[in-house]
């Protein structure tokens, strides 16, 4: 049975990424939209192998250090089982806020060539789910009948994983399949929205280099 702690992280981790995918995105680029869902900024963040990338300075570690620790804070000591569903989307509410608040705290720490690079290592970690992302679609310039072949194609590998049959290339295969649809501006377009290539095998969620 699930226990209360681990139920609180799942509905915040869900919280983090509806309130980031709702945030819009001003002139010049906010680490927000759809294009940070999963796998968010905070967290891309906390890797050394990020902030070296980043050239972040002992001040701006400082500072992200200081609002990761309140975001903690916020986001303990409740007990998601224990409320109604009314408190509960109360607090989902709070929480939307709260993370909306935090990225743009995030956007003020951060300058425009560091957000922008780090926009490249989250798309370059996506890998081809940032084909789904409504912002990518829009900035990748795919037409009405790219994305129904998109959709199409999310549905028949969803199908083959729930049929256990999707294997363990099933990543590449989704790869070579959006690709090939792609046309070559638009190939050209995705290498420099990801721009030039990064060790995403270099992070994990602790922030720690693997030796």
């Amino acid at each position: 049975m699930i226990s209360s702690v681990r139920f609180g992280l799942i509905v915040l981790s869900l919280v983090v990424t509806v309130g980031t995918a709702s945030a819009q995105r001003p002139e010049g680029g906010r680490l927000g939209g759809g294009m940070l869902r999963g796998m968010g900024a905070g967290m891309l963040l906390r890797s050394e192998a990020v902030q070296d990338e980043l050239k972040l300075t002992a001040e701006q570690k400082e500072k992200l250090a200081s609002l990761a620790a309140g975001r903690q804070r916020d986001g303990g000591g409740r007990n998601l089982r224990e409320m109604s569903q009314e408190e509960r989307q109360e607090w989902m509410a709070e929480m939307r806020e709260q993370a909306e608040q935090a990225e743009k705290k995030m956007d003020e720490i951060l300058s425009d060539e560091q957000r922008t690079r780090l926009k490249q290592i989250r798309l370059q970690m996506m890998g081809p789910t940032a084909f789904g992302d409504p912002e990518f679609a829009k900035e990748l310039g795919l037409s009405g009948d790219q994305k129904e072949k998109l959709e199409q194609l999310q549905g028949r590998i969803r199908q083959a994983r729930q049929d256990g049959n999707a294997g363990e290339n099933i990543r590449q295969r989704f790869t070579n399949a959006v690709m090939d649809m792609l046309s070559p501006e638009q190939k050209e377009k995705l290498e420099s929205l990801r721009g030039k290539p990064f060790d995403t095998s270099a992070l994990q969620l602790g922030g720690r280099r693997r030796n």
